[in-house]
């Protein structure tokens, strides 16, 4: 009975591991900056520079928050940030 429920958990967990679509990094990105824009309530000016700056990282951006974090993200967002940000030497664009 014990290798029955294993092999049927093994199977639900294929299942979920399956059905998760990956981000680029680009488009998490690009999905945190137009939140932020969406819902920053101050000038033009300090929301561009805000929603840069909180949207550099956008994987810590969505552990802050829920709406962006519940999009499936690449295990690889992270290297993909720190290969284009070393690429460039910019980390602010």
């Amino acid at each position: 009975m014990a290798n029955k429920t294993v092999a049927l958990l093994l199977v639900v967990c294929l299942v979920i591991a399956t059905s998760v679509e990956a981000k680029t990094w680009r488009e998490a990105q690009g999905e945190c900056k137009d939140y932020c824009h969406s819902i920053c309530h101050f000038g033009e000016s300090f929301c561009y520079w805000y929603c840069g700056v909180r949207c550099v990282n956008p994987g810590s951006a969505a552990l802050l928050n829920e709406e962006i974090s519940s999009g499936k993200m690449s295990p690889d967002v992270m290297r993909e940030y720190e290969a284009e940000t070393k690429n460039t030497g910019n980390k602010l664009e």
